[in-house]
């Protein structure tokens, strides 16, 4: 089982001050972006929040693992006496004042965007007519409520990049999400360039927090028994 924790920003004290206590906390664990003392203070905060979430999830079971990213593909690397620990994945995203993370036992990517971003003029970039063509509709259906097509291929390809490690380098298109759920609420996933992190039977789980729609990608069996989501505040 996956499990899902989610933060919400405005629950994080936020001024210059508190950046210090929050990028101590975070930064042993996991290294800063040379850039993040150039973002603003609230993008600061969603993208240390990500992290404290990825903290306060594996903590608990692995206390003395830190995180590393891939020098390479730039994924991040579950730590333990110097060197990778099998069996333990994690995934970071955040949006519009919320912040979340993903663990599980095989590998995974997640990705949360705002319901309101948009994003149908970067359709074409991300997905082809074929695929497009697939759907009957411009939107699809998650937990009962109409999510737009556009942001349904964006936040699931993102996840699929984070998922086989290899980010944005290739674009969006080597990723073809199934025209239908299967049983189960889970989308099936093609993927036609494979990263340095192999899915045997990839899928998509799509999930609404905040104003936000989400997306999980991983094997199918693993998000078949329905991600555990908890509340890191």
């Amino acid at each position: 089982m996956a499990n899902i924790i989610a933060i919400k920003t405005d629950t994080v004290r936020y001024s210059e001050i508190d950046a210090m206590d929050l990028r101590a906390a975070v930064e042993p664990w996991c290294p800063m972006p040379e850039d993040i003392e150039k973002a603003v203070l609230t993008r600061r905060a969603e993208w240390l929040a990500g992290r404290l979430a990825a903290k306060r999830l594996l903590e608990p079971v692995l206390p003395d693992a830190v995180v590393q990213m891939h020098s390479i593909d730039g994924y991040p690397m579950v730590i333990v006496d110097k060197k990778p620990k099998e069996g333990f994945f994690l995934s970071w995203a955040h949006a519009s004042g919320w912040a979340i993370a993903a663990l599980g036992p095989q590998t995974l990517g997640i990705d949360l965007e705002p319901e309101n971003r948009p994003v149908k003029s970067v359709l074409e970039r991300i997905s082809d007519d074929q695929e497009r063509a697939a759907f009957s509709s411009g939107e699809i259906s998650v937990d009962g409520k109409p999510a737009p097509l556009p942001l349904a291929f964006w936040v699931a390809k993102e996840a699929a990049a984070k998922a086989t490690g290899q980010g944005m380098r290739h674009g969006l298109k080597g990723y073809r999400l199934g025209s239908a759920p299967t049983s189960g609420g889970v989308w099936p996933l093609q993927i036609t360039t494979p990263g340095p992190r192999p899915l045997r039977d990839p899928a998509i789980r799509f999930f609404r927090i905040g104003p936000c729609l989400g997306a999980l990608c991983s094997e199918r069996p693993l998000l078949l028994e329905s991600p555990h989501f908890g509340n890191g505040r």
